[in-house]
Protein backbone atom coordinates (compact mmCIF):
# COMPACT_ATOMS: atom_id res chain seq x y z
CA UNK A 1 0.00 0.00 0.00
CA UNK A 2 0.95 3.61 0.63
CA UNK A 3 3.58 2.70 3.18
CA UNK A 4 5.38 0.47 0.68
CA UNK A 5 5.22 3.18 -2.01
CA UNK A 6 6.77 5.70 0.39
CA UNK A 7 9.59 3.24 1.16
CA UNK A 8 10.17 2.62 -2.54
CA UNK A 9 10.28 6.35 -3.27
CA UNK A 10 12.89 6.80 -0.53
CA UNK A 11 14.93 3.96 -2.04
CA UNK A 12 14.54 5.40 -5.53
CA UNK A 13 15.84 8.80 -4.45
CA UNK A 14 18.57 7.48 -2.16
CA UNK A 15 22.29 7.16 -2.82
CA UNK A 16 22.43 3.35 -3.13
CA UNK A 17 22.38 2.49 -6.85
CA UNK A 18 21.27 -1.11 -6.33
CA UNK A 19 18.39 -0.08 -4.08
CA UNK A 20 17.43 2.61 -6.62
CA UNK A 21 17.11 0.06 -9.43
CA UNK A 22 15.23 -2.43 -7.26
CA UNK A 23 12.84 0.36 -6.27
CA UNK A 24 12.36 1.33 -9.94
CA UNK A 25 11.46 -2.25 -10.82
CA UNK A 26 9.02 -2.48 -7.89
CA UNK A 27 7.43 0.87 -8.75
CA UNK A 28 6.95 -0.26 -12.36
CA UNK A 29 5.23 -3.40 -11.12
CA UNK A 30 3.05 -1.37 -8.74
CA UNK A 31 1.35 0.23 -11.73
CA UNK A 32 -1.03 3.18 -11.55
CA UNK A 33 -0.68 3.86 -7.80
CA UNK A 34 3.04 4.56 -8.38
CA UNK A 35 2.55 7.09 -11.20
CA UNK A 36 2.45 10.21 -8.95
CA UNK A 37 5.65 9.02 -7.22
CA UNK A 38 7.36 8.51 -10.56
CA UNK A 39 6.26 11.90 -11.86
CA UNK A 40 7.86 13.46 -8.80
CA UNK A 41 11.02 11.38 -9.27
CA UNK A 42 11.29 12.49 -12.92
CA UNK A 43 11.73 16.03 -11.57
CA UNK A 44 14.28 15.08 -8.90
CA UNK A 45 17.56 17.03 -8.70
CA UNK A 46 19.64 13.88 -9.14
CA UNK A 47 19.80 12.78 -12.80
CA UNK A 48 20.36 9.14 -11.72
CA UNK A 49 16.95 9.25 -10.01
CA UNK A 50 15.39 10.71 -13.16
CA UNK A 51 16.91 7.90 -15.25
CA UNK A 52 15.63 5.20 -12.89
CA UNK A 53 12.16 6.78 -12.84
CA UNK A 54 12.06 6.92 -16.65
CA UNK A 55 12.99 3.24 -16.79
CA UNK A 56 10.17 2.46 -14.35
CA UNK A 57 7.69 4.40 -16.50
CA UNK A 58 8.95 2.61 -19.61
CA UNK A 59 8.46 -0.79 -17.94
CA UNK A 60 4.98 -0.02 -16.60
CA UNK A 61 2.04 -1.55 -18.45
CA UNK A 62 -0.02 1.62 -18.81
CA UNK A 63 1.33 4.65 -16.95
CA UNK A 64 -1.04 6.93 -18.86
CA UNK A 65 -0.75 10.46 -20.16
CA UNK A 66 -0.08 12.01 -16.75
CA UNK A 67 3.65 11.18 -17.04
CA UNK A 68 4.13 12.86 -20.41
CA UNK A 69 4.80 16.43 -19.13
CA UNK A 70 7.49 15.17 -16.73
CA UNK A 71 9.13 13.14 -19.50
CA UNK A 72 8.96 16.14 -21.85
CA UNK A 73 10.67 18.29 -19.21
CA UNK A 74 13.51 15.76 -19.12
CA UNK A 75 14.06 16.11 -22.87
CA UNK A 76 15.60 19.52 -22.31
CA UNK A 77 18.13 18.58 -19.60
CA UNK A 78 21.53 20.14 -20.17
CA UNK A 79 24.98 19.26 -18.97
CA UNK A 80 27.82 16.86 -19.54
CA UNK A 81 28.28 15.00 -22.80
CA UNK A 82 29.49 11.81 -21.13
CA UNK A 83 26.48 9.93 -22.43
CA UNK A 84 27.25 6.40 -21.38
CA UNK A 85 27.37 7.15 -17.69
CA UNK A 86 24.13 6.64 -15.82
CA UNK A 87 22.80 9.84 -14.38
CA UNK A 88 24.07 12.34 -16.94
CA UNK A 89 21.65 14.78 -18.56
CA UNK A 90 22.16 13.02 -21.92
CA UNK A 91 21.16 9.71 -20.34
CA UNK A 92 18.15 11.45 -18.76
CA UNK A 93 17.10 12.65 -22.20
CA UNK A 94 17.62 9.25 -23.81
CA UNK A 95 15.67 7.32 -21.15
CA UNK A 96 12.84 9.86 -21.25
CA UNK A 97 12.55 9.24 -24.99
CA UNK A 98 12.59 5.49 -24.40
CA UNK A 99 9.70 5.85 -21.98
CA UNK A 100 7.79 8.04 -24.45
CA UNK A 101 8.26 5.40 -27.15
CA UNK A 102 6.49 2.84 -24.96
CA UNK A 103 3.55 5.10 -24.13
CA UNK A 104 1.98 5.07 -27.56
CA UNK A 105 -0.82 7.55 -28.26
CA UNK A 106 -0.43 9.57 -25.01
CA UNK A 107 3.14 10.42 -26.13
CA UNK A 108 1.80 12.37 -29.13
CA UNK A 109 1.69 15.32 -26.73
CA UNK A 110 5.51 15.19 -26.76
CA UNK A 111 5.90 15.62 -30.54
CA UNK A 112 6.94 19.32 -30.39
CA UNK A 113 9.56 18.49 -27.75
CA UNK A 114 10.91 15.64 -29.89
CA UNK A 115 11.14 18.02 -32.86
CA UNK A 116 13.06 20.40 -30.59
CA UNK A 117 15.55 17.61 -29.80
CA UNK A 118 16.10 17.15 -33.54
CA UNK A 119 16.66 20.89 -33.98
CA UNK A 120 18.63 21.58 -30.81
CA UNK A 121 21.57 23.89 -31.59
CA UNK A 122 23.55 22.33 -28.75
CA UNK A 123 23.40 19.12 -30.74
CA UNK A 124 24.98 20.71 -33.81
CA UNK A 125 28.41 19.86 -32.47
CA UNK A 126 29.34 23.53 -32.16
CA UNK A 127 29.24 23.45 -28.37
CA UNK A 128 30.21 19.80 -28.01
CA UNK A 129 33.68 18.30 -28.34
CA UNK A 130 34.32 16.33 -31.53
CA UNK A 131 34.48 13.03 -29.61
CA UNK A 132 30.84 13.41 -28.63
CA UNK A 133 29.40 13.60 -32.13
CA UNK A 134 28.39 9.93 -31.88
CA UNK A 135 26.32 10.79 -28.81
CA UNK A 136 24.71 13.70 -30.64
CA UNK A 137 23.67 11.46 -33.52
CA UNK A 138 22.44 8.76 -31.13
CA UNK A 139 20.25 11.29 -29.35
CA UNK A 140 18.81 12.55 -32.62
CA UNK A 141 18.36 8.98 -33.78
CA UNK A 142 16.43 8.17 -30.62
CA UNK A 143 14.13 11.15 -31.17
CA UNK A 144 13.58 10.00 -34.77
CA UNK A 145 12.84 6.46 -33.57
CA UNK A 146 10.22 7.72 -31.11
CA UNK A 147 8.58 9.80 -33.84
CA UNK A 148 8.58 6.71 -36.08
CA UNK A 149 6.93 4.66 -33.32
CA UNK A 150 4.27 7.34 -32.94
CA UNK A 151 3.49 6.95 -36.64
CA UNK A 152 1.87 9.31 -39.14
CA UNK A 153 -0.20 10.97 -36.43
CA UNK A 154 3.01 12.64 -35.18
CA UNK A 155 3.47 14.41 -38.53
CA UNK A 156 -0.21 15.36 -38.61
CA UNK A 157 0.10 16.92 -35.16
CA UNK A 158 3.16 18.99 -36.02
CA UNK A 159 3.99 19.86 -39.60
CA UNK A 160 7.62 20.46 -38.58
CA UNK A 161 8.23 16.73 -37.99
CA UNK A 162 9.20 15.87 -41.57
CA UNK A 163 11.46 18.91 -42.18
CA UNK A 164 13.15 18.42 -38.80
CA UNK A 165 13.77 14.74 -39.54
CA UNK A 166 15.13 15.57 -42.99
CA UNK A 167 17.51 18.19 -41.60
CA UNK A 168 18.66 16.22 -38.56
CA UNK A 169 19.18 12.91 -40.30
CA UNK A 170 19.90 14.09 -43.82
Amino acid sequence: GRKMLKKLVLDLSGEDDELRWRAAIALARAGAPAVPCLIEALGHDNPAVQVAAAHAVRDMREPGAAVVPALVANLSRRGTWEAHQVGTPIEVRRTAMGALAQLGKPALEAVPALVAVLRDNELEGLDAPQRHLKTIFELRGTAAWVLHKLGPEAARRDREVIPALATALG
